[in-house]
């Protein structure tokens, strides 16, 4: 009895480190070839040709299967519309997206980071926003949508 005690646990420890290693090993690089062809929304603040250092940029990080970003989806299309020429907004999806997620540290969704002209953060929000709030920041950026 005490013999097939000790191969159980044997076996058990074999299994969960065959876990960790085609976890780490397989699984993560299988994901990591899905992505190198990244849709052209999708930028990177140091190698994006849109960095004109003229605009500022609001990047949005959701998915379409979280409820609050499926609710600021409209908005942030609002918000593009009305202040096309004078903000960049892009909107990036963090399932089709995962390098775009870790590199800016996404742990929550929604997530609207807000840069200024020269591509520095201003200002990060995790969570829902609403329109006034959102325009309140654009004007503490200095923003205004009828200039």
């Amino acid at each position: 009895m005490k013999k097939y005690l000790i191969l159980g646990s044997i076996i058990g420890i074999i299994l969960i480190l065959f876990g960790i290693y085609y976890y780490k090993n397989i699984y993560i690089k299988s994901i990591s070839k899905e992505n190198i062809n990244q849709p052209p929304n999708i930028i990177a603040l140091d190698e994006s040709p849109i960095i004109e250092k003229s605009l500022p940029i609001l990047m949005e990080f959701s998915s379409n299967s979280c409820p609050a970003c499926i609710k600021i989806k409209p908005i942030i299309e609002q918000l593009k519309s009305e202040y096309n020429g004078k903000v960049k907004v892009n909107q990036i999806d963090v399932y089709e997206n995962p390098k775009e997620s870790d590199k800016y540290n996404i742990t929550l969704i929604p997530t609207l980071i807000f840069f200024d002209s020269s591509a520095k953060q201003i200002f990060r929000n995790e969570g829902f926003m609403t329109k006034e709030q959102i325009i309140t920041k654009f004007k503490e950026m200095g923003i205004q949508w009828w200039r």
